[in-house]
């Protein structure tokens, strides 16, 4: 197929792909990532690509931070987008894609709704959209599946002293109380 002939959301969506691909294959934690930049610097032609693929989002990004295409202005995205440029060590402040992440920053922060705190319209956009916001402003994050992960998570939010994500796995069918039904403001509570 003539690359030509590709409409940019599907370009964007394909090097979106192998940029995750990328930020999947990079270490989990800031001592591993210290030690394998250290030991083993990204290939050139890795850095190439990436540097390629995030010149390629910085140039088909709108002014208000969204993009041509059928999912061109889902939070979600724009927070794939994001991380993208902040797995590649760039910031809202300083660099040649600072722009870029401020457009991101503010346009998923425009999509949120006053009232529930929700962002997009669905819990694909909300939770990416989320993601992004808290890699943003470096909030250090983890999941936590069972009770005893919590409870070790939760230590460590302490001990941090600083903002922390929690990302709790609760079974769908669970009946945890207090809860919000889908959709509505986190003031309404559901008690029993």
């Amino acid at each position: 197929m003539n690359n030509n002939s590709l409409s940019p959301m599907k370009k964007a969506l394909i090097l979106l792909t192998v940029l995750l691909c990328c930020m999947a294959a990079a270490p989990q934690n800031a001592a591993a990532q210290s030690s394998m930049r250290t030991s083993s610097p990204v290939p050139p032609q890795v850095e190439l690509m990436y540097v390629k693929g995030l010149r390629y989002l910085q140039n088909a990004q709108k002014t208000d931070g969204t993009y041509d295409g059928t999912y061109g202005q889902e939070p979600g995205i724009i927070g794939f987008c994001l991380m993208s440029v902040l797995a590649h060590g760039d910031d809202p402040n300083t660099g040649p894609y600072a722009t870029m992440v401020r457009r991101c920053v503010n346009y998923i922060l425009s999509k949120q709704n006053r009232g529930s705190g929700y962002i997009g319209d669905s819990m694909y956009n909300h939770g990416f959209a989320t993601l992004a916001l808290a890699e943003a402003y470096g909030i250090q994050g983890e999941r936590a599946a069972t009770q005893p992960e919590f409870e070790a998570a939760f230590r460590r939010a302490v001990a941090a002293g600083r903002p922390y994500l929690i990302e709790c796995a609760i079974d769908k069918d669970a009946m945890v109380h207090p809860m919000v039904s889908a959709g509505a403001p986190v003031t309404d509570f559901i008690l029993d």
